[in-house]
């Protein structure tokens, strides 16, 4: 596998972002790279098929950094924030976010900052409109019934896949109110429109809609001028 390591891009600049497609089907277990607090929580699980997604998932993760860094996978170490979000502790300049949905786990890797990812199956969500109303802002609300029925699933989805990539870049996760900053919901034009009723605020962060097989959304943001993504499928 080619070196994946890049230098940090100059402030002002788009972000380039490593992005990495995961199938979780059939994929072979690599629990030798864990680490014993990785294998610990993988055997909590109750299914053996859940199980074997997060091995798969943190394994190809492991693999993937350590490809970057020339490090052995099972030698890397992790910390985790304040509130959870986990950073490699011996080189914080390489930033990372997994995140995974049934059989499908998607990594992004930069060195621009801290990065953001979230996946979804597109899936129908019989309460996702009371979802919607209970926790989007104002104009997110307004944006989704604006859609025609038939569209609002996948609306409600890629709301939710940009709202959360945003929450993971800052490191929050949804502790952060949602209705505290405003996403589009259109499917060309995926940005961050106001932040705290600050569009300025908003301007300063670059959201990218994901192109993932059926039925699967995503979406990446960064703190940056825009994104350029490098999608990769692992295993190369």
């Amino acid at each position: 596998m080619p070196d994946r390591r890049v230098p940090a891009d100059p402030a002002g600049r788009p972000a380039s972002v490593d992005l990495w497609v995961i199938p979780l089907t059939g994929a072979t277990p690599a629990a030798d790279v864990l680490s014993p607090t990785e294998r610990e929580r993988a055997a909590r699980f109750r299914f053996d098929r859940d199980r074997a997604r997060y091995v798969a998932a943190h394994g190809a993760m492991r693999c993937i950094l350590g490809d970057a860094l020339g490090r052995p996978p099972a030698s890397l170490a992790f910390e985790v924030g304040p509130l959870g979000k986990p950073a490699l502790a011996d080189h914080p300049a390489l930033h990372f976010n997994l995140s995974h949905s049934r059989d499908l786990a998607v990594l992004a890797v930069t060195t621009h900052g801290p990065v953001g990812v979230d996946v979804e199956a597109a899936l129908p969500i019989p309460d996702s409109v009371a979802v919607a109303e209970a926790n989007f802002s104002p104009a997110e609300r307004a944006a989704l019934r604006r859609l025609p029925e038939a569209e609002r699933v996948a609306g409600f989805h890629r709301l939710w896949t940009r709202k959360e990539a945003y929450l993971k870049a800052i490191g929050t996760g949804l502790s952060h109110a949602l209705d505290r900053f405003t996403v589009t919901s259109d499917a060309a034009a995926a940005r961050v429109v106001e932040i705290d009723g600050d569009a300025a605020a908003g301007a300063r962060w670059a959201v990218a809609p994901l192109v993932l097989p059926s039925p699967f959304v995503g979406a990446v943001a960064i703190r940056a001028e825009g994104i350029v993504l490098r999608p990769q499928i692992w295993p190369a």
